[in-house]
């Protein structure tokens, strides 16, 4: 499909001449003849729209010896200037005059009137009358039609308004707009793609006379821009980057689109990449550091000026971050921008160690304490517990799409807490049979062992799960005190050492 890219010279460059001829030359054109009659008086010329053919209407020359009235067109001849060339005449009976050979669609031309007497003596001609000519140049770039036309010559200052006619594909003409005198352009911009237009301008004078131009035609060939660009999401990668996702309408026809990103969703917008549709989706992976952001992005669609003709709602990263006092962690985060649904709702995800992220609660907020994990210290957990964000959108997006996004990732080191009992009954009651420290967390790197008071080791375990049941040997070890070494490592690679005495005692 071709490209239409007309700069407003082009527009002047047509119309200069006829507005040089009407303003400069032909007021030098008026000639008196001696002795010939009166001339009539041209009350107007005018165009079919239609044929292009002009018409000029006078009432009669107040003189009664007029044989003919002659017709005469102003003509251009090298250096001479401005020359009236009669191109008919007509009975003195009459008072309009249609030319079928005018090139009212291509200039303005102006037209005078004169009385032939009966004696065969040329009177002075009228006063020159110029068509109204019209241009229409269909700009594909800015998606309008621009119009231009020249004044009613010796109507200026006289002139009541300007109607604007339009028609689309040979339908009846209707009133596009009315703009006083003065205004000589207009720019139409509600048009249908790929169909054809025709405009012409009617002058009318404050007496209630009225002059048409010639039709402009043009054709709105054009591809068809996207009705919709709905961003879908901006989420967090695997390699904790940024994935992204468009959906672009079906009846779309442009190919090529541009990629912004920003840091605030307010903008500046920096061009990141230049991307070739193929199909409705785009989906592409930023490779930014997701921690970095939040970061915000818009989709825009390229026509074949290289302007973008549609854009997409943004599309937001969401940035967690918090902080840990005691037990508690408080979670804050910036809200997810910019669905074209509603908001659903933010999930809170948490998990333990290297365990899958569980579901912890529901909120529209954007900011959670939790104060859940006093109450799960010392159940064997690990010893780091991370969060995550997911905003979900509601399912009343207008294009049928429901996106999500999910947020970085932030951990926090639990707070290392260890209960170590001083002595203990291995008697198999079931009752306080083994010993071995219960830690809030679980640790690694972790190694117990257990002494005699003669400093022989009588037990060693590296599993944070097994407990000393009190054999050494394989043997019920006697009542005694016992010495303790315990050393673990927690998440953040810290090392912990915990050493005491032990009792044994058999009730």
């Amino acid at each position: 499909m071709a490209k239409v890219c007309i700069s407003m010279n082009s527009v002047l460059k047509y119309l200069l001449p006829s507005i040089f001829f009407i303003n400069v030359l032909l007021p030098a054109l008026y000639s008196q003849v001696p002795g010939g009659p009166e001339p009539p008086d041209l009350k107007r010329v005018t165009v079919d729209p239609e044929t292009g053919y002009a018409i000029l209407h006078w009432t009669h020359s107040p003189s009664s010896n007029v044989a003919f009235y002659a017709i005469e067109i102003i003509i251009i001849q090298g250096l001479e200037g401005p020359t009236g060339i009669t191109i008919d005449q007509v009975p003195a009976t009459d008072t309009f005059y249609v030319y079928e050979a005018a090139k009212s669609n291509f200039q303005s031309d102006g037209y005078s009137v004169y009385s032939i007497g009966n004696d065969g003596k040329n009177g002075t001609s009228t006063q020159v009358d110029s068509t109204i000519y019209t241009t229409a140049i269909f700009d594909s770039c800015s998606a309008s039609i621009q119009l231009k036309w020249n004044d009613y010559n010796s109507w200026r200052g006289e002139i009541a308004r300007y109607r604007i006619y339009s028609q689309i594909n040979n339908s009846p003409p209707v009133i596009e707009a009315i703009v006083s005198e003065g205004t000589n352009v207009y720019s139409f911009q509600n048009f249908q793609v790929n169909s054809d237009y025709g405009f012409f301008i009617e002058a009318e004078h404050n007496d209630g006379r009225k002059s048409r131009s010639n039709k402009a035609e043009v054709n709105t060939n054009m591809a068809k821009n996207p009705d919709y660009i709905n961003a879908d999401f901006a989420t967090k990668s695997n390699d904790n980057t940024v994935n992204l996702s468009f959906t672009i309408d079906p009846g779309n026809e442009l190919k090529d689109f541009v990629l912004l990103r920003s840091v605030n969703p307010n903008g500046p917008w920096d061009t990141i990449s230049y991307i070739y549709l193929m199909g409705n989706n785009i989906s592409y992976n930023d490779l930014v550091n997701f921690n970095k952001g939040p970061y915000y992005y818009r989709l825009g669609a390229l026509n074949y000026c290289n302007q973008v003709a549609a854009s997409s709602n943004i599309a937001g990263t969401i940035l967690l971050s918090g902080s840990s006092e005691g037990l508690s962690n408080e979670l804050s985060w910036n809200p997810y921008v910019d669905w074209n649904g509603d908001l659903k709702e933010y999930q809170v995800y948490r998990r333990f160690g290297d365990n899958f992220f569980q579901q912890i609660h529901t909120t529209l907020a954007t900011q959670y304490l939790d104060t859940e994990i006093e109450n799960l210290q010392f159940t064997n957990l690990p010893d780091h517990v991370c969060y995550e964000i997911k905003a979900l959108e509601a399912g009343n997006n207008p294009y049928g799409i429901t996106g999500s996004s999910t947020s970085n990732e932030i951990c926090f080191t639990l707070k290392a807490q260890v209960q170590i009992p001083n002595a203990f009954t291995p008697n198999g009651d079931g009752i306080n049979d083994t010993f071995g420290p219960m830690f809030s967390y679980i640790p690694s790197n972790y190694i117990f062992q257990i002494f005699n008071r003669w400093g022989i080791k009588v037990f060693e375990t590296r599993d944070p799960f097994e407990k000393w049941d009190g054999l050494v040997s394989g043997k019920p070890g006697p009542e005694s005190v016992y010495i303790y070494i315990i050393e673990s490592q927690n998440a953040g690679k810290r090392n912990f050492r915990y050493n005491g005495h032990v009792t044994v005692v058999y009730p």
